[in-house]
């Protein structure tokens, strides 16, 4: 059987055959709609890279102050480690990382004097990859009673956490500002920087200095005051001494 088509009709289906077809999936149609509408989709976010960091605390091996009838102790109490990428010096910024949490609820107190073994502040915790300037400190003031639980008895006694202990059993307080901060630059560090290597670990030295002067407070007579400093390298601890895990 033979089929005939009319002319008019093959020249319809050839203009269908030659017409393009776009085709549009409803996810297309929907982000069109989306960015028509004044709201893009959200762009895609890469994961973050971590790396992992021990903090320890080298203590003075010599402080000339500290001889008999000085302190024999001096007892200072943590509640926070942090670090910052930027090298300005900026102590109210907000961009602070916090890398020992637990130091919030159980601030950490630890004798300066007491021998040469090093203090774990933080035990290989988890940080974003990256370079790092700065180092802060942060120092529970007198002013907080109950500010925090200590893991031990204090030492200082019900008024003060950071104290002197004094050759004859005399307790007396470091006389701090409000809010005792230590700043430590990573200049120290090669490249003046301390790098976390994502999936690496690293060991962050702290080599804590102390000294003494003498300050006045209004009429009062001058009354010594330590001053703590220090200095920041990524290494592993002195050959001979092995770290005291606080946490």
């Amino acid at each position: 059987m033979s089929v005939v088509v009319w002319p008019f009709f093959s020249q319809r289906l050839a203009a269908v055959a030659a017409t393009p077809v776009l085709w549009v999936s409803p996810i297309m149609a929907t982000a069109a709609s989306l960015i028509k509408a004044g709201n893009p989709p959200p762009a895609c976010s890469l994961p973050q890279i971590n790396g992992a960091m021990s903090v320890l605390a080298l203590k003075p091996l010599f402080c000339e102050f500290c001889a008999a009838p000085g302190p024999q102790h001096v007892f200072v109490t943590l509640r926070a480690v942090q670090l910052r990428s930027s090298a300005i010096a900026e102590p109210g910024s907000s961009d602070w990382l916090e890398i020992a949490p637990r130091l919030r609820d159980e601030p950490l107190q630890i004798d300066l004097v007491g021998g040469p073994v090093p203090e774990v502040l933080v035990d290989n915790a988890a940080i974003p990859a990256g370079t790092y300037h700065q180092v802060r400190l942060r120092f529970l003031p007198d002013s907080q009673p109950d500010a925090g639980r200590l893991r031990s008895p204090d030492p200082c006694g019900e008024t003060y956490h950071n104290c002197m202990v004094m050759a004859d059993g005399r307790i007396d307080p470091l006389g701090w500002s409000a809010d005792p901060d230590v700043l430590i630059a990573a200049d120290t560090a090669p490249n003046g920087a301390l790098l976390v290597p994502p999936g690496a670990k690293t060991d962050l030295l702290l080599s804590l200095e102390l000294s003494q002067m003498l300050y006045s407070s209004g009429a009062e007579p001058l009354k010594p005051r330590i001053v703590l400093a220090g200095r920041a390298a990524a290494g592993q601890p002195l050959v001979g001494q092995s770290a005291s895990t606080t946490n």
